[in-house]
């Protein structure tokens, strides 16, 4: 036998149905190739969809969605912001089946032999609706956050901002380089998930009748202080402290160099920490604003 199976129906009548009876279990429809054996497409009462390509070359199984005219013309090319395809997935709710997600692919110019440019569409009903969101757009050039979505990584957003900028006492610098305590909220931060971030940090330096009778070195740096604590690479910098008298007045705001700080990690803390060479022989020099923000890049 060769070419084809027809089926010829009139107008909006089924071309292909199968009746089977209630709760049988076995495939439902299934298409062999020639050995009668080895089936290629299959439809079963589990559920499921199989599809098998079994061929001498590097090519696998394909469902494809094929799509020829637009609004009022049945055999013209698709327009600009016609739907190639709609997936949509269902569940039952009770009194009937509902889509609680879809997957659409829209044009996004005139079809022609060389402009065939799409996007696909992603919407799912949030919780407690039972209305269809706009979640993400995705083109060869863009992906589209849509509709409030956050983008995340392992289930924390992917940019994750972390600020904290310090309140309370000012905090009084010694000869020992210890964590910045302001008593109410120090600047410290917690990652609340593994992964590279860009990290800066500032701090206000203030003379507070202070006396230095050389020129000292006020050193600032990045530390993590839990899981191995170690100094963060390349976070520290120096500021020169002139030789002054019973000076009162803003010494330097600081700002320490951004760095690149990756952990494996979802709670390494990183604190400033500060010290001055040598305390002034009269007053204090104190550290009276600071502040350290974090953005994880991936």
């Amino acid at each position: 036998m060769t070419g084809g199976l027809n089926f010829l129906t009139t107008a909006d009548s089924p071309q292909l149905k199968v009746v089977t009876s209630p709760g049988q279990t076995t495939q439902a429809f299934q298409i062999f190739q020639s050995d009668g054996v080895t089936q290629v497409f299959g439809i079963n009462f589990s559920g499921s969809i199989s599809t098998l390509r079994q061929s001498a070359d590097t090519s696998g199984a394909a469902i494809t969605h094929s799509k020829r005219g637009t609004t009022g013309n049945a055999s013209a090319a698709v327009a600009a912001g016609d739907q190639l395809s709609q997936d949509n997935y269902q569940g039952w709710q009770g009194a009937a089946f509902a889509t609680g997600a879809q997957i659409r692919v829209d044009t996004l110019e005139a079809f022609a032999p060389a402009a065939l440019g799409s996007q696909f569409q992603f919407r799912v009903c949030p919780i407690g609706s039972s209305t269809l969101s706009l979640v993400a757009l995705l083109s060869a050039t863009a992906f589209n956050i849509q509709g409030g979505a956050a983008y995340q990584l392992n289930g924390v957003a992917l940019l994750n901002p972390l600020s904290v900028y310090a309140t309370g006492t000012v905090y009084t610098l010694t000869a020992v380089s210890a964590a910045v305590d302001f008593g109410t909220t120090d600047p410290i931060i917690t990652v609340n998930a593994a992964g590279t971030y860009a990290i800066r940090a500032k701090i206000k330096v203030a003379l507070n009748g202070a006396t230095f009778a050389a020129n000292r070195t006020l050193t600032v740096k990045l530390r993590r202080t839990n899981n191995t604590p170690a100094d963060l690479a390349n976070s520290s910098t120096t500021w020169i402290v002139p030789v002054v008298t019973t000076i009162t007045n803003t010494l330097a705001v600081i700002e320490l160099p951004e760095v690149l700080y990756t952990t494996a990690l979802a709670n390494d803390t990183v604190q400033l920490f500060a010290d001055i060479s040598v305390v002034p022989t009269a007053g204090t020099i104190s550290i009276d604003e600071a502040s350290i923000i974090a953005v994880r890049l991936n």
